[in-house]
Formats: C-alpha cells, structure tokens, sequence
C-alpha cells in the first residue's frame, strides 16, 4: 500500500520513463546481435564460397547499426533527462514531509546533520535503483529472451542444457544473498550515523577545538569506521560468495557451449555461422540467469531503502481540529470573554502570576493553561501544568533550565501537543483555531539562530510589511540605529546564512528587532537578552514594557540583571517562576 501511495506520486514520470528505459534496455541484446550476426555472415559466406554477397551484406549492416546508434542515443538521453527530474520531485516531496510534519515527529527521528544525510542517501539510493538497479536486470531479461529465441531456431536441445545448469547455480546463489538483508541495512546505519557525526561536528568546529574535543570526536569517527569496516568485510564476504556461481556458471556454459557448436555443426546439423551466434547468445542467457540472483540481492537493498524513504514520507502532518476556524484574537476577545470568565478567576496559577490574572478578571483573559500534561517519551515535562496571562502585559517566566518553559511557548503554537489539561486564548480553546491562524497571530522568538543569507532588511521583514521609517524609529529606540547605519550598505547590507560576521549578541538583536516590527497580539520571546550587553538589554526591556501596554509579551530568561518589579519606581513586569 505506501510503495502504491509512493510511485503514485511520480506517476506524472511512469509513462516517459519506462519507454526510455526500454529502449535503453534492447541495446546490450541488439549489440550482441549485431555483432553475431556479422561473424555469421562473414564465416558462412567464406565457408560456402559466396563472396560476391559481401558488398550488399556490408551496406546493409551499416544502416543497420546507423540505425541502432540514433535509437540508442535517444534512448539514454530521455531516460538521464527523466531520472533527473525524478529526483528533483522526491527530493521536493522529502522536504515538504518535514517542513509539514509535526515538529516532535521530525525531531525524534535525529540531529539536524544525519536526517539531512539520510535524505540525500535515500534520493540516490532511488536514482541508483532507476538508472541501474531497473535498468539492468530488464536488460539482461531483454537480452536473455531474445538469446533463447534465437538459440531455440537454432537448436532447441541446448536451451534446456542451458537453463537447467543456470538454474542449479542460481539456487545456490540465492542461499548466499539472503543473508545480505541486515548486514545492508547495518551499513546504511552506519553511515547516516557517520555523515551525521560528521555535519554536526564541523558545524560547531570552533566550540570543539577550544574546548579540547578534537580527540574525542575523532575517536567517535574512528569507532564508526572501524564498524563500517567490520560490516564491509562481511559484506564483501557475502558478494564474492555470490558472484562466484555466476562465473562458474558463465564460463562452463560459454566453453560448453562452444565445443556442443563444433559437434552439432561436424554431424551437419547447423552451419559453421550458427557456432558464433550460439556462443554469444548463450553468454546472454547466462547472464540473464545470473541477474536473477543479483536482481534479488538489490532487492533487499531496495526494500532496506524504501523502509527508510517512508519513515520521512509517511511523518505525521500537523492537522487541524474539525472545530478548528480561521479566528481572529481581537475579533472574539470580547465575546469570548463575556461568555467563559469564570475560566480566568477559577483557574490556579504559580507565584505572582496568579494574584496578577485574578486582578485582571474575566474580562481580561488572554493566555490559561488549566492541569496540562505533557510527555515525551518516558519524560514527564508536565504532569499538572496551571498558567494564567491577561490579555496584555508583560510576564517573565524564570527557572531553572529544562523545566519546561520552551516547551510551553511550544504548546502555545501547537508545534508540540500535550496529553491532557486544556489551554485557552483569549476565551477560546486551543483546539478552536487553525495552526495557520494561530501562529498568524503569534509572534514566537525562539532560541535559534534563524539568520539566512540575504540583506539585514530582508532578515528583518519575514512577517511584517514595515517601511524603513518605522524600522529605523524601532533601532533608535533599541540603540541600535548607529551599528546597522554603519554597515557598509546599511539595511542592504548582505549578511551569510547564520550571520556569522556578527557577534552572539548582535544575532540576538537582529532577531529581536525582526520579531518586534510584526504585529501581533501575543509575543512569545524566548531567551531574547541573551547574550545582550545591559545597556542595550535595559533599552529592549523599556520598548518590551511600551508593547504591553497593548500587548500581551511573555519573556524567557536566565538573565538576572533584568529589572525586578518596582524597579525605577514603576512596575517592571509579572514574574512567574516554572
């Protein structure tokens, strides 16, 4: 059933590609042919004195082979042109499948480096299977049919000689390539688990040299490789095990085949002609028969391979709820509120937080998250999960690291799901809004280094429409006006993917800068001071503190230079502690 779902979407290429290969697949026989046919002539025409047919013979064979080249060539370029744009469709379909999953599935199948490997070594292990792994047993199949027709008007005895001797070696073969399975499999492992290592460590070459982990992860590559070799050898093993039958087999059958020509053609049953052909189209039989066994050794490569592909393939999409509407926070804040307030003043919060939403009322429900549980795993992140956040303000959630606050910002947007418990905003359920509407409509900072290649103005208007006016109004206010000015093109200046010609701290206030000039009603900011000298961090908490006065801004941090409440004389924000 998934193969059917998986080849019916490249179907649009079935069509053009099984043509194409089946032209290319006639060449191994028409060549041998071509070539038997020639030697036949040749020897009958010297062997019965019939020279004067030899400039017609010759004429015709050249049109013939003219003939063949031009279809042949066609051939291998429509089916190259093909597979090519094969692999660009799976590899779009392997991108979508992640981009689409839900965030925990992708994220549970590995690091960022080895799923990027494993996707690339499937795409080729599927353009290896087009372009040989079909391609090649269909010709010696093409080759071996055609090679029996012609053996058959020949001297129908010798196929069953033949076939019978190819059939005992390729039972013996196929003993061996059984046990190939896992030891592919084992292989394929290993080396998605190596490039992974690989991705990973270069990614974060500077933090591994200056803190003396060069060894450590080069005895880490050094322990794949030996096991890659191990595997490797077995393998090794295995194949030569394999291939050892068909040499047998092809060269018994080659010179038997020889020696049975002369016999029948000295008895004058064939003539000395048809000994040349019987030798070449009996070396296609064989091969074909040797296929056979091959064929079923990359048969349980493929299907290792294809396993692997629908792991990706088949990620759970996020889906939406059948009471999942495209809603607006604003547009039913307030009918929402009138008609479940008894949610906010009932609901039990941590800390200061809960004396800060009981104050608020019902009339001022943003953000409650009422006994969620949450689990990943064998983790509990939350077994009783109680929050409560008005409509607008500014919250600082604190704590200690790995308990969970992350994840929270997470279930807010729906990228992780929880077990049990409910969460609402702004007076409706979680469950009744579309992801796509949800996230419209929250501005979520996260912890990532989410610079590309582009211009500094280009990074900053991912979501937001701002003109340059408004951007710079929003640098001044942050102290940031005088740095991004004096680049060398200002806000068209170009920027590496990652921004690393920037410090940690200015990546920071980029990003930050990006997530502020959107127009949100609820700002998820997770760990955005980090890094943040405290000049520039004092400059952001104020405009944090203007945003909520309309704005409902929840901020993560270990920061402790952050101003506590009544700092400066006035309130600087809820502190919530999780």
């Amino acid at each position: 059933m998934k193969n059917r779902v998986f080849f019916g979407k490249l179907r649009r290429w079935a069509a053009p590609y099984a043509v194409s290969t089946m032209m290319v697949a006639c060449r191994n026989f028409l060549i041998t042919w071509i070539t038997a046919y020639i030697g036949s002539s040749v020897l009958n025409m010297v062997s019965e004195g019939r020279g004067t047919d030899f400039l017609g013979q010759t004429v015709f064979m050249l049109l013939f082979i003219a003939a063949f080249l031009a279809f042949d060539t066609a051939g291998i370029y429509w089916q190259s042109v093909t597979i090519h744009r094969i692999r660009n469709r799976l590899r779009s379909l392997l991108y979508s499948s992640v981009l689409k999953a839900r965030y925990d599935k992708v994220y549970s199948m590995g690091q960022k480096g080895e799923l990027l490997s494993r996707m690339n070594s499937d795409v080729d292990m599927v353009s290896s299977i087009l372009s040989y792994g079909i391609l090649t047993p269909l010709m010696f199949l093409i080759s071996g049919i055609g090679a029996t027709v012609t053996v058959a008007l020949i001297h129908w005895r010798l196929c069953i000689l033949i076939y019978a001797a190819g059939l005992l070696c390729w039972g013996a073969q196929v003993l061996v390539i059984r046990r190939e399975r896992e030891t592919i499999r084992k292989l394929q492992e290993n080396k998605a688990e190596a490039m992974g290592l690989g991705s990973e460590s270069f990614q974060n070459g500077l933090t591994v040299r200056l803190c003396g982990l060069v060894d450590a992860f080069e005895e880490k590559v050094l322990r794949n490789l030996s096991g890659f070799e191990r595997l490797s050898r077995r393998l090794a093993v295995q194949k030569t095990a394999e291939g050892l039958g068909g040499t047998l087999l092809q060269y018994l059958q080659s010179v038997g085949m020889l020696f049975a020509g002369f016999c029948l053609y000295q008895r004058g049953e064939i003539r000395l002609g048809d000994v040349v052909v019987l030798y070449q189209m009996a070396a296609l039989i064989t091969t074909m028969i040797t296929a056979i066994s091959s064929g079923y050794a990359s048969l349980q490569n493929w299907i290792v391979g294809f396993c692997r592909l629908h792991d990706i393939l088949d990620l759970e999409e996020e889906k939406d709820g059948p009471e999942a509407e495209e809603l607006r926070f604003s547009a039913d804040a307030e009918e929402g509120a009138a008609a479940e307030g008894d949610v906010a003043e009932g609901a039990a919060a941590e800390g200061a937080a809960a004396e800060g939403a009981a104050a608020e009322g019902a009339a001022a429900e943003g953000v409650i998250a009422e006994g969620v549980a949450c689990r990943f795993g064998e983790l509990t992140v939350y077994e009783n999960l109680n929050l409560s956040f008005g409509r607008k303000g500014l919250y600082v959630m604190m704590g200690e690291s790995g308990k969970g606050k992350t994840t929270f910002f997470r279930l807010l947007t729906g990228i992780y799901p929880y077990e049990s418990g409910s969460i609402r905003l702004f007076g409706r359920r979680q469950e009744e809004y579309t992801r796509r509407s949800l996230r419209s409509q929250i501005t979520y900072m996260t912890q990532e280094n989410a610079l590309f290649q582009g211009t500094v103005r280009e990074n900053l208007l991912w979501r937001s429409q701002a003109d340059d006016d408004r951007i710079l109004a929003l640098l001044k206010r942050l102290g940031l006006d005088q740095w991004i000015l004096g680049l060398e093109k200002g806000l068209d200046t170009c920027i590496s993917n990652g921004g690393s010609e920037f410090s940690g701290g200015q990546r920071k206030c980029l990003l930050l800068v990006r997530a502020l000039l959107e127009d949100s009603p609820v700002y998820l900011l997770d760990e955005a001071l980090a890094g943040v000298d405290q000049r520039h961090g004092e400059l952001i908490w104020k405009e944090l503190k203007r945003m909520a006065q309309e704005k409902l801004v929840i901020v993560i941090t270990h920061d402790q230079w952050v101003p506590g409440e009544g700092a400066g004389g006035e309130e600087a924000g809820i502190f919530l502690a999780i």
